[in-house]
């Protein structure tokens, strides 16, 4: 395939360092005005490398261009090179800056681009000593670094400037000779490689996300470990900073709900600089924050999202780099739009997830039963929880068990469990769906049932992967239920199988004074009912819901399979005002059925909007069987009146005709 881009940027002190080592040779380009052709500067073998750059770098230019065949030949020998440059004092501080984030830059690039090797941890162990010895011995050179840390928002990009700045804030915290900074360098370089098993689509989206998008979002933690596989290199330590990087002191964070001591103090620096790297760089929505503004945002969260003595530190870091680094100028921003991190990424998670929303009946057993598991497939060297235990049952349904352990679980790991079913015992293999934490050494559960299995198989390790992509459970706790939950099972029968109908109509009935939460839930359920009837009675209560996830009912419904459901929905989004509706509702005003995209119109008139008067004028325009509705809907969108008589109909034209200059109205 042609290459796309044969140019790539270098900087200057990069290429100077290069010339001087004459290991290898390179042609030198400039920009072009005004988006020509690159110029050619110094050809390669051409003489006096070294000085003619300098001269460039004299005149204020500080990148050049370089075949992108040769690109990855020159960092190399600027990697090998690199703790001989940091040491000169013939390189000024901004170009050791300069040189270093180019290193790093395309270090992480490799990484990103193959499975890790020990190979690649290596290079990044010695990267990072070379930051540690070359960066921290020199304020001068760290304050550039924290300065250019804004102007570049490339993946490699990020992993590499958040590693940068996690052990300078580190030396601020623990020490500048405490060991914890090589560790801190390595979980920063690799805290986002679980991103890479993500689409850009939900990365770089704008609107908000769905809840499968948000869970995938919330995977990239556990993602990384995994893709890290069980290399040796690196430490539990290192996993454990990496798994917990977006966890909030509040416990509000992700995927566990941490809080507290029990986030990692390595942690906690990783997650200040993540997220003032992700707030200083652009994003489709808005212009990068300033330095001070993101510090000040950050400052905003401290004893919740951050650490107040973290962010004490950081402050101090930024004091001291502001001073260092006044007069740095800026280099040119190497944004990529196709490369933006996601506006999502530091979103708190709702804890309430978790124990509500539409599911299968569960029968609570209230921790009075225990289940033996056994690890089949788990994160290596997370935690030292052992590879067999027993954990209190809470409840039980036909997809899923929910267990109390001391110890977290992470998504996607696999456990058997054993259980009673009549008179024989089973196992099941169950992969982790989900796991939060209630207090400290209290974690709650939740694992999804794959398949029975023999217990030959029971014993063995899997790949989780391949575990998950088995045959459909096919274990029925429901319809057949254990022994030991038999009695419970009962009682919550009869507290739950009651016919739909006669359900909505006791809830429609309570109503009045307010839905309950067990109310709500249970409407928010049937809103998946199989029978539309029902489904419709759900929106006629769902508004009445004071928790999100009656709005996130309400949103599914107006993508609904069924017409009159999806029109019912599309008039209540108009009534009650649902702000957050309104991009499904313009895509409704879009679809092929006539007298919902009026009533969409309509709907996206309430909110202010006036997207559907053309197609509210197209109707107006011609008596048809939608004439009628096309006048009410124009009031709607007006805030005026129009019947959907005659009267109406004429005074709905004239109104067009007045305002609006619509070809036609009569």
């Amino acid at each position: 395939m042609e290459n796309k881009n044969p140019y790539l940027s270098m900087p200057v002190a990069a290429a100077e360092a290069l010339a001087e080592s004459k290991s290898t040779d390179f042609s030198v380009y400039l920009p072009g005005s005004d988006g020509s052709d690159p110029v050619l500067y110094r050809e390669n073998g051409g003489d006096s490398a070294q000085g003619s750059l300098g001269r460039l770098n004299n005149h204020g230019v500080r990148n050049v261009l370089v075949r992108s065949d040769n690109l990855h030949a020159c960092e190399e020998v600027i990697e090998r090179r690199l703790s001989d440059l940091l040491e000169s004092p013939d390189v000024t501080p901004d170009a050791k800056a300069t040189i270093v984030n180019q290193v790093g830059t395309a270090l992480a690039r490799d990484l990103t681009a193959a499975p890790i090797s020990g190979a690649g941890i290596d290079r990044a162990d010695q990267l990072i000593d070379n930051v540690i010895s070359g960066v921290l011995n020199d304020p001068v050179v760290a304050a550039h670094m924290v300065h250019m840390a804004g102007h570049e928002r490339t993946t490699a990009s990020h992993m590499f400037i958040v590693s940068t700045l996690a052990v300078v804030l580190g030396a601020e915290v623990f020490g500048a000779d405490d060991p914890i900074l090589s560790e801190l360098g390595l979980a920063g370089l690799m805290h986002d490689l679980g991103k890479l098993a993500i689409s850009p689509a939900i990365l770089n989206k704008t609107s908000a996300l769905t809840e499968e998008e948000t869970l995938l979002i919330h995977q990239h933690p556990i993602e990384s470990v995994r893709m890290l596989g069980e290399n040796p290199k690196i430490s539990p330590r290192v996993r454990q900073m990496i798994l917990q990087h977006h966890e909030w002191i509040n416990g509000n964070g992700y995927p566990i709900g941490l809080r507290g001591a029990d986030v990692l103090l390595g942690s906690r620096v990783l997650s200040v600089v993540d997220c003032y790297h992700a707030m200083t760089g652009r994003r489709a929505y808005r212009p990068p924050l300033n330095p001070r503004e993101a510090t000040m945002a950050l400052l905003a969260q401290a004893d919740r999202q951050f650490d107040p003595q973290v962010l004490k530190c950081w402050t101090t870091v930024m004091d001291r780099c502001s001073t260092l680094a006044a007069t740095a100028e800026p280099p040119p921003a190497t944004d990529s739009p196709e490369e933006l991190s996601s506006r999502h990424e530091h979103r708190a998670m709702d804890r309430r997830r978790k124990t509500f929303g539409a599911r299968a009946k569960r029968f609570y057993c209230s921790g009075k039963l225990a289940a033996k598991c056994v690890y089949a497939g788990r994160l290596p060297e997370v935690s030292d929880a052992p590879m067999e235990f027993e954990a209190p049952v809470l409840d039980i349904s036909r997809g899923g068990i929910c267990i109390s352990r001391r110890d977290p679980c992470y998504r996607g790991e696999i456990i058997h469990v054993l259980i009673n079913r009549g008179h024989e015992r089973i196992w099941v293999r169950t992969c982790v769906a989900w796991c939060t934490q209630i207090e400290t050494a209290v974690f709650y559960v939740g694992l999804r049932f794959i398949r029975k299995l023999s217990s030959e198989e029971a014993q063995r390790r899997v790949d989780a992967e391949s575990a998950t992509e088995m045959d459909p459970p096919c274990v029925d706790v429901e319809s057949q239920p254990c022994d030991d939950f038999a009695q419970e099972a009962d009682v919550a029968r009869a507290a739950v199988e009651i016919e739909p109908n006669e359900l909505m109509a006791q809830i429609r009935k309570r109503s009045a004074r307010g839905l309950s939460l067990d109310d709500e839930k249970a409407v928010v359920a049937q809103s998946n009912s199989t029978d539309a009837s029902i489904r419709k009675q759900a929106i006629e209560l769902l508004p009445l819901g004071t928790t999100k996830y009656s709005r996130m009912a309400l949103l599914r419904l107006l993508r609904d399979s069924d017409d009159d459901v999806r029109e019912q929905m599309v008039i209540t989004a108009g009534a009650i005002q649902m702000v957050e509706a309104a991009h499904l509702l313009r895509e409704a005003m879009e679809g092929p059925v006539a007298t919902i995209a009026l009533r969409a119109a309509g709907a996206l008139g309430r909110l202010g909007e006036r997207d559907g008067l053309p197609l509210v004028a197209s109707h107006l325009k011609n008596d048809g069987p939608l004439t009628r509705l096309a006048s009410v809907v124009l009031g709607e969108i007006t805030g005026n009146r129009f019947p959907g008589n005659k009267q109406g109909i004429q005074a709905a034209r004239r109104y067009l005709a007045a305002k609006t200059g619509v070809a036609g109205a009569r």
